[in-house]
């Protein structure tokens, strides 16, 4: 099972992942079956790899989101609610939301950003 797929299998299960140092970290740990738990053991590294660089690219999907608050005029309030939507986006589908920000807005706003 490839990283993301198995992010989204833990995801499916009701749990969040995310890193601790060089560790995983899953909520509620109590939901962890023995097979999410093998798979988890077996695909460790590469998860970790993947996760490491999800998290290197959120910067960057909160700037194109920001882009598309700034396509809509979208004030304070809004835009703190796409940040925060952004980072609760489960690690498995961050890249693919960054591409669909990246394709549909443009570096141009389409109205001037409102305070």
């Amino acid at each position: 099972m490839n990283p993301a797929d198995l992010c989204a299998a833990v995801h499916a299960s009701g749990l969040s992942i995310g890193l601790e140092g060089n560790s995983l970290l899953l909520k509620p740990a109590g939901r962890l079956s023995d097979e999410l738990r093998s798979l988890l053991i077996a695909g460790k590294a590469d998860l970790i790899r993947f996760l490491a660089e999800m998290e290197r690219i959120t910067p960057d999907l909160i700037q194109a989101a920001m882009r598309a608050c700034d396509h809509w005029g979208d004030g304070v309030e809004a835009r703190a609610l796409m940040e925060s939507e952004c980072l609760a986006t489960p690690p498995h589908l961050r890249a693919d939301l960054l591409a669909h920000f990246q394709r549909t807005y443009s570096e141009r706003p389409r109205y001037a950003a409102r305070g």
